[in-house]
């Protein structure tokens, strides 16, 4: 039985890094009840968009029976009463403050370093193997979230299916849009509207607009972010589209950003959460990797690739890895215009939609990372050789 759990947490990425966080400590909330589980975190600014019951300036908040501590007000006076758990989690290679190991009881066991998404071979090796850490009677470990079944798998949280879809967008978009294009557009989604969700990096969309244009459908487009907004705005017939029509989103909590990208017809998706969550969706989608230096992140889009070339077909794959690839081949992120070619990612879209079905589901069939997660630390709890 797991009693306490800390997972903390370094705002880095915006939304990815504390996304992540806030739905592995729901999901292993929702599977332990009666654990304690805590989540350390460093920008209420930004946790509070995707979660509406933050408070900016609270110290320790109780939310759904998870307790929230923001780092960037604590003494070290409120992290000798908070205490340790039996398990701290360092979210993406979050350092745990020294302040906290250095209050280090009997009562923490193991600290599990989560790392980024990836496919990449060498995490392979790295997966569940120990990891040197200076406290007295812990242990360390590497856990790597994944989409084979040895990795720690991706967190498959309940999804909830949409009874009316055409009431759920039309809905959605009337609470949530800020602004849209072309002005006076009629924004209604019925049965036949294709319906696509964008959030990405700096990027300019103009080779995608011109895409969606000759492509033969009623098509509405949500907007998430402003790097993606920007990316519209700079575009030359934003304000002269026919087929198309653009809505800049306000921020929506986690829950309802899953409900969208679940029903959407194709998703643009970033980083690390939203890759993941797509992934899970059976819907078609296009990542855009957090840029780093020297075309780094490539490395991880290889992998992802390399991830899908068995496992779809042949024909798909030559066009989707060409068009991932080129999204993601950039030194510095921009909006300088590319020469990215979009249309084959739209021309046969319903023998695309079964290779991402059947993706989601080879991912999900491999197992859900808060369960694997919570298995290992049991079994390294009951060793008790520490």
């Amino acid at each position: 039985m797991l009693k306490s759990i800390d997972i903390f947490c370094d705002i880095i990425d915006n939304f990815g890094d504390i996304g992540f966080v806030y739905r592995l400590a729901k999901e292993i909330k929702r599977k332990e009840k009666d654990a304690r589980v805590r989540v350390f975190f460093n920008d209420a600014e930004t946790f509070s968009k995707i979660n509406k019951n933050i408070i900016v300036g609270e110290k320790i908040q109780i939310i759904e029976d998870i307790t929230y501590y923001d780092m960037t007000i604590m003494s070290s006076e409120d992290y000798k009463k908070a205490g340790n758990s039996e398990v701290a989690i360092e979210a993406y290679g979050c350092d745990i403050p020294e302040v906290y190991l250095e209050n280090s009881s009997e009562e923490l066991k193991i600290v599990i370093n989560i790392e980024y998404l990836t496919a990449e071979e060498w995490a392979k090796e790295y997966h569940l193997q120990s990891s040197y850490i200076n406290v007295k009677g812990v242990k360390k470990y590497f856990y790597m979230p994944g989409f084979e079944n040895w990795s720690g798998g991706l967190i498959i949280d309940n999804q909830v299916p949409v009874i009316d879809r055409v009431e759920f967008f039309n809905k959605v978009i009337s609470s949530h849009s800020e602004k849209f294009f072309p002005v006076n557009s009629d924004l209604v989604v019925d049965k036949d509207t294709f319906v696509g969700t964008i959030f990405s990096y700096e990027y300019n969309f103009q080779n995608f607009l011109d895409t969606l244009e000759n492509f033969d459908k009623k098509i509405i487009l949500l907007i998430f972010g402003d790097m993606s907004k920007n990316g519209f705005l700079i575009t030359k017939n934003i304000k002269a589209l026919k087929n198309t029509k653009i809505i800049f989103m306000d921020y929506v909590e986690q829950n309802l950003y899953d409900e969208i990208l679940n029903n959407s017809d194709f998703n643009f998706v970033r980083g690390e959460e939203s890759f993941s969550r797509a992934i899970v969706s059976r819907v078609p989608f296009l990542w855009h990797a957090y840029c780093q230096e020297e075309k780094e992140h490539l490395n991880k889009v290889k992998g992802f690739l390399s991830f899908l070339k068995d496992k779809t077909p042949v024909d798909f794959y030559e066009k989707y890895s060409k068009i991932t690839y080129n999204y993601n081949c950039r030194t510095e992120n921009h909006y300088n215009l590319e020469e990215e070619d979009f249309s084959d990612f739209f021309e046969n879209f319903e023998k695309e939609k079964k290779a991402f079905e059947y993706i989601s589901d080879y991912v999900k069939k491999n197992g859900n990372l808060a369960d694997k997660l919570l298995c290992f630390l049991k079994e390294k709890l009951s060793e008790n050789d520490f």
